[in-house]
């Protein structure tokens, strides 16, 4: 996996996604158990995103490291820079918290969504983390591929 970012167009959003993926090494098995809330408020950004990731895998959603690119890059032609460049970071922490809340309301009240599915709130934790790191290296704004 450690150089799928030269399957990428260099210098684009996507190429960025792919280093973020291959030096945190997020598309691995942490065996990780300590509670999302406890890793936030430690600001291990890294481990929530790889805990998210293997419990998606652990529940039988194999998403390969090309998959979360293409699912990030989707999103980010839709939504654009300005939704997170308005607030950095510190609006992606609460987006990032929103979902780890509703995740853990839905675990420990054992019930069941009425909206989107633990799933893709455990996927959009992924995102939200990779977006986190990636204004902290200073690669969000950066063209899609396909802007180029």
């Amino acid at each position: 996996m450690g150089t799928i970012y030269n399957e990428y167009v260099p210098n684009t959003w996507e190429w960025a996604v792919s280093r973020i993926i291959v030096h945190h090494e997020l598309d691995w098995t942490t065996g990780n158990k300590t509670p999302y809330r406890e890793l936030y408020k430690s600001n291990m950004i890294p481990v929530i995103a790889r805990t998210a990731w293997t419990e998606l895998k652990d529940s039988g959603i194999d998403m390969d490291a090309h998959e979360m690119i293409g699912l990030l890059a989707g999103k980010q032609h839709d939504y654009g820079h300005a939704n997170i460049m308005e607030h950095g970071q510190h609006g992606v922490m609460i987006r990032l918290w929103d979902k780890i809340a509703r995740y853990d309301n839905l675990q420990r009240r054992g019930v069941d969504p009425e909206n989107e599915s633990l799933h893709d709130t455990l996927k959009d934790m992924v995102g939200y983390c990779i977006i986190w790191l990636m204004l902290g290296n200073n690669t969000f704004t950066l063209p899609l591929a396909g802007d180029k």
